[in-house]
């Protein structure tokens, strides 16, 4: 599917449960059915997003493992009906897939879609990550925000 088109489909797709605050998002990743976004810094302190997708709920910025971690480098006001990819964009953003701390792998490509803002001001959209040997993990997030003090720059 090319890139237009994908964006499309999720983006159209993810419209459809625009007014549901609660519900969670249509197929997750297998396996990290919560999804939480935080303010962060890119690596050369602009501004970025990260995405934390998870197996367990959290209450604070102390997220569970297993967990998938998606860093944007762009400002949360660029986000809303996007979609970035890597390695074709560079300086773009990195996922990661962690079973703890210490074990993490490196996705080697990567497509996020955003859909338009939401009115609960949650993060939605629809993540792709290819690790190596061509695994794939898709599905859709709604991330709810979690206050973390950052300062970039």
């Amino acid at each position: 599917m090319n890139p237009t088109r994908w964006s499309l489909v999720a983006l159209g797709a993810l419209g459809a449960c625009r007014g549901q605050t609660s519900a969670p998002p249509a197929n997750p990743p297998p396996g990290y059915p919560y999804a939480y976004a935080v303010a962060d810094c890119a690596p050369w302190d602009g501004p970025a997003v990260t995405l934390y997708l998870t197996a367990r709920a959290a209450d604070s910025t102390d997220f569970p493992w297993p967990q998938l971690r998606i860093s944007v480098w762009r400002g949360v006001a660029t986000l809303a009906g996007q979609t970035f990819a890597w390695p074709a964009d560079e300086q773009i953003g990195v996922a990661t897939r962690c079973a703890a701390p210490d074990d993490c792998q490196l996705a080697a490509a990567a497509r996020i879609g955003f859909a338009p803002a939401t009115d609960d001001s949650s993060l939605t959209g629809l993540a792709e990550l290819t690790f190596a040997g061509g695994e794939k993990l898709r599905g859709g997030f709604r991330a709810v925000w979690r206050r973390m003090r950052v300062m970039c720059g």
